[in-house]
């Protein structure tokens, strides 16, 4: 080969490199994104986060009549409520929140289900909503998270999860563009740090992948 030739060679490889590079950036908030078609389920769950677009979808979901009840994950910050009342604070944790938004919204107290067991990922969530739906008897679920998150929530439900149905469902409030994710500063923290945690839930759920 002359190098003429490899040097059109390399450049050749070198632009089909950069042109995948484009492609992926580009595609990396919609190919972590996963929504799934609602059907009639048994309860609606709120994956814990502290992000309001949540709350707010799962209480339109229930207002449209696909579930008779929201599941409400517990957070940490409940824990901190013997420390404010110790100093004399009174302001309203994030679950109070949630509950009076759901309220708000239409949904009767009797129909809000707090999960008292405090968990901090999302594959404990899996193994505690598994655990939940089991006990009582569910076939089906609709789980509820940010955008960015539901393909990943969606892989433990799916490998952890085996005894009950899920359908993961992302918000429509969040305002997140899968396909322009890179222009907003949210958006690049959400994406970045779901492909940093991609890892950790492949190697946490590769046994049970079907």
């Amino acid at each position: 080969m002359t190098r003429r030739a490899r040097v059109l060679s390399a450049t050749l490889v070198i632009i089909i490199l950069i042109a995948i590079a484009i492609v992926a950036f580009r595609s990396a908030g919609r190919l972590i994104v996963r929504n799934d078609p609602l059907a009639k389920s048994d309860a609606i769950i709120i994956l814990g986060s502290q992000r309001i677009e949540r709350t707010l979808e799962a209480g339109q979901l229930y207002r449209e009549g696909w579930a008779p009840r929201v599941v409400v994950m517990r957070l940490r910050d409940l824990n901190r409520r013997s420390t404010l009342r110790a100093m004399g604070i009174d302001v309203p944790l994030y679950f109070d929140i949630q509950v009076s938004i759901l309220r708000q919204m239409g949904v009767p107290a009797s129909a809000i289900v707090e999960v008292r067991e405090v968990v901090e990922s999302t594959e404990g969530e899996a193994r505690q909503v598994a655990g939940y739906a089991r006990a009582r008897g569910y076939k089906r679920i609709i789980v509820v998270t940010s955008t960015y998150h539901t393909r990943r929530a969606s892989r433990y439900f799916r490998c952890l999860a085996h005894d009950v149905q899920t359908i993961v469902r992302d918000t429509r409030y969040g305002g997140s563009d899968p396909d322009a994710w890179w222009q907003w500063p949210l958006d690049r923290v959400d994406v970045l740090g779901e492909w940093v945690k991609w890892p950790k839930a492949i190697l946490a759920t590769w046994r049970s992948w079907r």
